[in-house]
């Protein structure tokens, strides 16, 4: 069983070092590039392990002299897409100017990277990735796109290329790491090669309900149709938008505006929108 939970705000309806950090390798070193390497900083039981030594051995990401991986240390935009780029085995040519250009061309090729996203200069490619942002490359990657900047997010949770930070808190404004990029990359690879990943469902939820206000169609999608193949063509948009979320008085003097329209799995106690119901209550 499920509930949906709405709350509404009335008003008069008249107003208005690039993975190039690349490694400098210091005299006398040699950095491994198997999956078998063992990082001092990615212990037996790092979360990132095995996507780490993957992405080593596949050779698009590398260590730090020393024996480090530094999985825990933010990662630019232009490393991330050469790191995409390169797993991606996208043609690439040499080009004068940046180390990143080669990578950002290729990128714009296969519309990885387009020119409304941000503006191609070293100021912005030397940015920290912001997990948003990450989405947006990683559903590009998989060859699906949105012009709804808020549905990336949701596009990329409903693939399993991105779980939530804990209890589905999407952390969209937050840097991206090294460990969580070679992992999301390693997600690319396998639905290019025709896997389907686990999802995080309460991550789905949150997304959905950031896109277009309601997380109906991720807890309680039968309010709608009672199993997907009942859709027959539908989108999720023809069936919804946020023009349902505003209620108009008859006399048109006033209306409501649903902020948000949350359905609570009601046999789930892990459900985080139970917190929703409990404050309502009290």
């Amino acid at each position: 069983m499920s509930l949906l939970l709405g709350t509404v705000v009335a008003s008069a309806a008249d107003p208005e070092s690039v993975e190039t950090n690349e490694v400098t390798v210091e005299a006398g070193q040699t950095l491994p590039s198997s999956g078998s390497v063992q990082f001092s900083d990615v212990g037996a039981g790092h979360w990132a392990k095995t996507a780490i030594q993957t992405a080593v051995s596949k050779g698009y990401v590398s260590g730090y002299p020393g024996g480090k991986f530094k999985p825990e240390q933010a990662i630019t935009r232009g490393e991330f897409m050469k790191m995409v780029v390169t797993a991606l085995e996208l043609p690439t040519e040499a080009e004068e100017g940046t180390w990143y250009e080669p990578y950002v061309k290729a990128a714009q090729n296969q519309s990885l990277y387009v020119a409304v996203d941000f503006a191609n200069n070293e100021e912005q490619w030397n940015k920290d990735i912001t997990r948003q942002e990450m989405a947006r490359i990683a559903v590009r990657a998989i060859g699906q796109s949105t012009s709804e900047n808020d549905k990336w997010m949701y596009l990329a949770t409903k693939s399993g290329l991105i779980t939530g930070l804990g209890k589905g808190v999407l952390g969209k404004d937050k840097t991206t790491t090294r460990a969580q990029s070679v992992t999301i990359i390693e997600r690319i690879l396998k639905v290019n090669a025709g896997e389907t990943l686990p999802v995080d469902k309460y991550a789905v939820s949150n997304a959905e309900l950031a896109w277009h206000g309601t997380n109906i169609f991720t807890i309680m999608p039968e309010v709608f149709v009672s199993d997907e193949s009942k859709l027959k063509g539908r989108t999720v948009e023809e069936l919804w938008n946020e023009e349902m979320m505003t209620i108009t008085s008859k006399d048109g003097k006033y209306k409501a505006q649903l902020e948000a329209l949350i359905a609570i799995d009601m046999e789930d106690p892990n459900d985080p929108n139970w917190k929703l119901l409990r404050r309502w209550r009290s």
